[in-house]
């Protein structure tokens, strides 16, 4: 595991080739690598968290009342929704022979291309 500065107070671990400041900005939830040094700062983890994962904005997400449905031969269903049938979509191969190789993924597209030279020539 190597640490890379990527700014002044700033730092990226790069493990195994994942990039953590990513993942972090679409969680909003610190690793555990950084849990570590906020207790060892003393410092409250649950500060550097997103609102959504505070008990107060849990507690508001199930605030809302949820009605049950009633049983399904309860239900009141119009005539001209339950005669309507619905179809999956309609799917055609496209023409032409398949193909036998697969796609490339991006790095192997940027990789240097062995260059075969002649012997005489050089």
């Amino acid at each position: 595991m190597t640490v890379i500065p990527s700014a002044e107070h700033l730092h990226v671990v790069n493990d195994e080739g994942r990039y953590y400041i990513s993942l972090f900005q679409v969680d909003e939830l610190p690793f555990p690598h950084a849990w570590a040094v906020f207790k060892s700062k003393f410092l409250m983890p649950e500060d550097y968290c997103s609102d959504y994962y505070k008990p107060k904005s849990v507690v508001m997400t199930y605030e809302v009342l949820v009605y049950l449905l009633l049983d399904r031969s309860e239900w009141n269903i119009p005539t001209h929704i339950s005669e309507e049938v619905v179809l999956p979509p309609k799917w055609k191969r496209p023409p032409g022979r398949p193909k036998k190789k697969r796609d490339k993924s991006l790095s192997e597209l940027l990789q240097k291309k062995n260059q075969h030279l002649c012997s005489i020539c050089g």
